[in-house]
């Protein structure tokens, strides 16, 4: 069975995040709950792991691109593929790098 297609966002809940992947309805927007993670306190840590679990399609799609891309592509589209998983983990980590002080 395939995962749930992305792309997924953080929903911030009073003591949880929620993973979740908006969809289009006739009743308007809806979103599909992808998974849910508890949180107590406002632990940089656990809202990075949310963040990525929430990036895993676009991450997987990047890789993806990579593999693929190594036989198949110019260097300008590989170049391009490089820099689409460095933006998708740029994503990821900075937040996560200026919410525990290290930028």
């Amino acid at each position: 069975m395939p995962h749930t297609p992305g792309p997924w966002i953080v929903v911030d809940n009073v003591g949880e995040f929620a993973i979740d992947s908006p969809v289009e309805s006739n009743n308007g927007d809806e979103s599909i709950e992808v998974c849910m993670i508890s949180h107590q306190d406002e632990d940089p840590q656990v809202r990075a792991n949310a963040r990525l679990i929430a990036a895993a399609p676009e991450l997987l799609e990047a890789l993806k691109e990579l593999i693929d891309g190594e036989e198949k592509c110019t260097e300008d589209e590989f170049i391009a593929s490089v820099q689409k998983a460095r933006a998708v983990i740029a994503k990821v980590e900075e937040p996560t790098a200026q919410a525990m002080g290290k930028c």
